[in-house]
């Protein structure tokens, strides 16, 4: 399978994440930031990354060359809302989804090596709040 139709399978699970929009890539807050009607609030988002393929350990490797052995692919999953609080939840919701989720002919989804420490952006109006996970599988390069 390739990586772009691994990609459409982890973005097409966290759109199932009921009133939370989900945009794919490197995105401006300020273009997503929709307000809640009747409030100062914004509807909390998600914006979904996806690194390169990364060379696996050597115990995960075969011995089939470089074109078929395993890789490692990067997500990196950001939840932005009006409060801290609600950008946490937010990114729970979406950790739920993708902890343990196989894409087609790949191993598990897990937590990666870091999980980022979140971001205010007072740049925009209202003030936005976001909470960062970064998340890796194995993909079957075969």
């Amino acid at each position: 399978m390739s990586y772009l139709a691994e990609q459409d399978q982890i973005v097409a699970l966290l759109k199932t994440i009921p009133h939370v929009d989900i945009h794919r890539g490197h995105l401006s807050d300020e273009e997503f930031a929709v307000l809640v009607e009747g409030s100062d609030q914004i509807k909390p988002f998600i914006t979904v990354s996806f690194g390169g393929n990364i060379k696996a350990r050597t115990s995960v490797r075969g011995i089939v060359g470089a074109v078929a052995n395993g890789k490692i692919a990067t997500i990196v999953v950001r939840a932005v809302a009006s409060t801290d609080r609600t950008s946490m939840q937010v990114l729970e919701l979406a950790d739920q989804k993708l902890l343990g989720f196989t894409p087609t002919g790949c191993g598990e989804i897990d937590h990666e090596l870091f999980g980022g420490v979140g971001l205010v952006s007072s740049l925009g109006n209202p003030t936005r709040y976001s909470a960062v996970q970064s998340y890796s599988f194995l993909r079957n390069m075969v």
